[in-house]
């Protein structure tokens, strides 16, 4: 039986993005149960930077609900699963939540563990950096003290436009905290002429890369970016599925690739792309989009398979929210601990219910 739930997580202060801004965060919960497995996963389309709306994502499972239920009913194999998500691929944020569900239910049939299920080694730890949110110096000053204190060595921060002020801001805190290192974010906010002005007013600092200084249209415009950056050059929201991800994978300029795997859509295809290339595997920092405690929990095993070993993943973000629908998902010293366990560590049971409504 295939049951669908909505979920509003209220933030404990509105989300901005762009022009945008909204109080709450929306996402749909499936659960299939049957006689020998219960298992769930989610899909939150995240306004601004998904295809598809949380109404586009209801619609579609609530509609071809049948099919999904009669898929997930019978025995089915790994690339089964993948064949079927396909179908779904226009709503990305549905693709990676029916092949979670559809991994969650191997993993019970089978007693096994999601490691052994994709084929990769498994990992009993990984490592989560934190955000640096707005303020005043001491504001910002305060916020670092207590992240440091959770055990956080490595803060990101958004630098927008007028990166001036974010400079001198980080050495006055490296200053105080030497041992950390900073992740930029620039949203695509630096004309291409100022790419090389801007990045070097944090010239002396720890700094890790920064994501998506400057649009670009073309690979010729995207080498200049690289090439007048005296920061390293992550790439984010310009390699948001297969294709373009793909197309950048081998680039030897490109030192890191923020994914954010509800966005993305099909995962299995992601660690089929990442898995004929093990070696670049380090460049591969997995980030939530604010989904809640189920998302993160299942990113969280990502990234222990299919991400960086040496590099601090982006999942720090269930404390944005007023209530947690998972209490069960936990980082502790400024990471993630692994039991080996099967499936991916979260029930339905696990669950506020108070917090979801049937659709």
């Amino acid at each position: 039986m295939l049951d669908l739930y909505t979920y509003q997580l209220p933030f404990n202060k509105p989300f901005k993005t762009g022009s945008t801004s909204f109080s709450t965060r929306s996402g749909l919960i499936l659960r299939f149960k049957d006689s020998s497995s219960d298992a769930i996963s989610e899909a939150a389309p995240l306004p601004g930077f998904s295809r598809e709306g949380i109404n586009d994502v209801i619609n579609s499972a609530d509609t071809r609900k049948k099919s999904i239920q009669q898929f997930f009913k019978n025995d089915f194999e790994l690339s089964e699963l993948k064949s079927f998500s396909e179908t779904f691929h226009k709503l990305p944020s549905l693709q990676f939540a029916l092949e979670m569900l559809g991994i969650e239910l191997l993993c019970q049939r089978n007693s096994s563990t999601v490691s052994k299920i994709l084929g990769l080694p498994a990992r009993n730890f990984i490592n989560v950096n934190t955000v640096i949110g707005t303020g005043s110096k001491d504001e910002i000053i305060d916020q670092v003290k207590t992240e440091y204190s959770k055990g956080f060595r490595v803060f990101k921060i958004k630098v927008g436009k007028s990166p001036d002020a974010a400079a001198k801001k980080l050495h006055d805190l490296h200053q105080e905290y030497p041992e950390i290192s900073f992740r930029l974010d620039a949203n695509q906010t630096w004309p291409l002429e100022k790419v090389r002005e801007y990045s070097s007013l944090f010239h002396n600092l720890p700094i890790e890369y920064v994501e998506e200084p400057s649009v670009y249209k073309s690979e010729n415009e995207l080498n200049k970016i690289t090439d007048n950056c005296e920061l390293p050059v992550a790439l984010d929201e310009s390699v948001s599925d297969l294709n373009s991800f793909s197309a950048q994978l081998e680039n030897e300029k490109i030192q890191a690739f923020v994914i954010k795997p509800s966005i993305f859509g099909s995962i299995l295809k992601f660690i089929d792309t990442i898995s004929s290339r093990n070696h670049l595997i380090d460049k591969i920092v997995i980030t939530s989009a604010f989904e809640s405690g189920v998302g993160l929990n299942q990113f969280a095993c990502l990234a222990a398979l299919a991400g960086s070993k040496s590099r601090a993943h982006g999942l720090n973000t269930n404390h944005y929210f007023k209530h947690r629908l998972a209490e069960k998902f936990v980082i502790k010293n400024a990471g993630i601990s692994f039991s080996g366990k099967s499936g991916f560590g979260i029930v339905f049971d696990d669950l506020d219910r108070k917090l979801l409504k049937g659709v």
